[in-house]
């Protein structure tokens, strides 16, 4: 009877019940805003440059909590305001700079639907063509290396120097100076004192100053290069500021700064405070202090460099690259400090000075012998990592490069294998016996040893040289044109992931789906998730199409250098269940 009389409302009221559901399951719908399209389009090559960027959507979008980024390759913005919004709301827009240079770049964007939720997304266009990367095809190898400049260069080249000497003031005065100007068998004159403080504090010194200057013409040099400006045209308050916030090497340069200024207050104390044997205790506070601090300069410039990009493992590549980095400014920047040290001594009475460099010696011999072991043991690891193949050595920059350091090493080892097993012995002999023949002896050692370490001095100068060489160049792993071949069995399928041709700008992914037997699987659908994991950047959802011979393709503006990560989502037909296989690839 209730449906009977239901039946007999007017037809009016029916439809405007009806009316009333209908509005109400749209505005459900419709809460929820759709991208349409975005000029330029997403993936486009342009021939110039647009003036803007636009987002247009199906429905309007609040007015607050929104944005557009449009960011170059090195992730620095080239718009040149704040996103607008047009008055119907389903526009989000924002202005480019005048003549931006031709290149590639990413579009940032969030916008609030009317319903509350945050939407987003990213997507990438050319200006010009960088390149072709629209066939499957390998053509010539492509280094994408990047030797750095003449400028650029020396000034890596003294901030090495200035960090390595700096650092390894610490330590050499931490686990050498101290101990043996407070070894109780050693009466010490003043004027002795003082000759061994002044080279040494003036030096260390002046190896800070550099250390402080070449490190704030590097941020210069690299926000030069980021925002693809002059350097005097990088010495701008807003491109400093994006570099030093939105970049990974600039957060570690901010962090690294602030250890170079608290480092310099800690010497300013030391100099202040060593003025007699008795405060050692105070100094080498201080010292040991610095050394900590310097390590974790070190850990900054780690990581910021090719040991940052490391996908696996990355906290054991780091920690081997510190080590490494640790090493070598304690042997190398000793090294300075014990030939500074020497000719110091040259005017103290004979007797005392074969005391004191028997002390000194065998003790920098010891450190030397912990650094060398570790320099080797981590040079080795970060070879494997970043060097692919025995013939990766002689094919790219980064290989050569790193053979050359090599074989700077070799002599270095050899010199110290000749101190370790040669002059220590002899002079560990000598000082055992007494008499003026003992003393000849022992500066007859004396005299044998001085030239190696001022060898030593200047192998190592030259190896930072190098270094400072191989920071500029992708390793040999993501050197070549051809993309990883990254594959995932942790699914019921085994999916291989290839990227063409791995750089920054158009890129072809091809992705293979093969069941545990090795044969094509039937799908629905293949859709990537791509997103830059080294900026706070959303993801941009691509669809793969398939290919004649079985796999899927598309086509992906990666827009900078770093990490990336893709989410590869398939499913198979007949199925309601989508699985997902997860890559981090490297674009160098």
């Amino acid at each position: 009877m209730k449906r009977l009389a239901f039946a007999k409302v007017t037809p009016w009221v029916q439809k405007g019940i009806g009316g009333v559901i209908l509005v109400g399951i749209t505005a459900g719908l419709l809460g929820h805003a759709t991208l349409l399209r975005t000029v330029p389009p997403a993936n486009s090559r342009l021939e110039q440059a647009p003036p803007r960027v636009e987002l247009h959507f199906n429905e309007g979008i609040e007015e607050i909590f929104n944005g557009v980024k449009v960011l170059n390759r090195n992730g620095l913005p080239v718009h040149s305001a704040q996103a607008t919004l047009s008055r119907n709301r389903r526009e989000l827009s924002v202005a480019l700079k005048d003549n931006i240079p031709n290149g590639i770049y990413t579009v940032s964007w969030r916008a609030t639907s009317s319903d509350g939720h945050q939407i987003g997304g990213n997507f990438g266009f050319s200006v010009g063509e960088e390149f072709q990367a629209s066939e499957m095809v390998a053509g010539q190898p492509e280094t994408g290396e990047n030797w750095p400049s003449f400028s650029m260069a020396v000034t890596r080249w003294l901030y090495f120097l200035g960090m390595m000497i700096f650092v390894g003031g610490f330590t050499f005065g931490a686990l050498i100076l101290v101990p043996v100007i407070k070894h109780p068998e050693l009466e010490i004159p003043a004027e002795v004192l003082t000759a061994m403080r002044r080279p040494f504090l003036r030096f260390f010194s002046w190896s800070w100053v550099v250390l402080l200057v070449t490190a704030i013409f590097n941020l210069l040099f690299k926000a030069a290069a980021m925002a693809d400006s002059t350097l005097l045209g990088a010495a701008n308050r807003d491109i400093l500021t994006a570099v030093i916030s939105s970049s990974q090497y600039g957060r570690m340069w901010g962090v690294g700064m602030v250890l170079i200024l608290v480092s310099g207050i800690l010497f300013w104390l030391y100099r202040n405070i060593w003025t007699a044997p008795q405060d050692t205790s105070k100094s080498a506070l201080l010292l040991y202090l610095g050394t900590a601090l310097g390590a974790l300069l070190l850990f900054t410039v780690s990581n910021s460099g090719h040991a940052a990009a490391v996908t696996e493992w990355k906290a054991v590549a780091l920690g081997s690259d510190v080590l490494h980095l640790m090493a070598t400014a304690i042997w190398v920047g000793g090294l300075v400090y014990l030939v500074l040290l020497m000719r110091s001594l040259s005017a103290a009475e004979p007797p005392l000075r074969a005391q004191l460099l028997g002390e000194v010696i065998p003790r920098f011999s010891r450190m030397a012998q912990f650094c060398v072991l570790t320099i080797v043991l981590t040079g080795a690891y970060t070879a494997w990592i970043h060097i692919p193949s025995w013939s990766a050595f002689v094919t790219t920059g980064y290989g050569w490069t790193l053979l050359t350091k090599i074989f700077l090493v070799l002599p270095l080892l050899a010199i110290g294998a000749v101190n370790l097993l040669v002059i220590k012995p002899q002079l560990r002999k000598s000082l055992l016996e007494q008499g003026e023949k003992a003393l000849e002896a022992t500066f007859g050692v004396l005299k044998r040893f001085r030239p190696l370490v001022q060898v030593e001095v200047v192998l190592g100068v030259v190896i930072l040289l190098v270094v400072t060489v191989l920071t500029n160049l992708s390793p040999a792993a993501t050197a070549t044109s051809g993309g990883p071949s990254l594959v995932s069995n942790r699914t019921d399928f085994d999916i291989t992931l290839l990227i063409e041709p791995n750089q920054v700008g158009h890129n072809q992914v091809q992705v293979l789906v093969k069941d545990q037997e090795g044969n094509s699987v039937d799908l629905e659908n293949v859709l990537l998730d791509v997103m830059m994991t080294d900026m706070d950047m959303p993801w941009q959802r691509l669809e793969a199409t398939l290919q004649e011979d079985g796999s899927y393709r598309t086509e992906a503006v990666l827009g900078m250098a770093g990490n990336w990560r893709v989410n590869v989502r398939v499913m198979e037909k007949g199925s309601s269940e989508q699985q997902t296989a997860v890559f981090d690839n490297y674009l160098p």
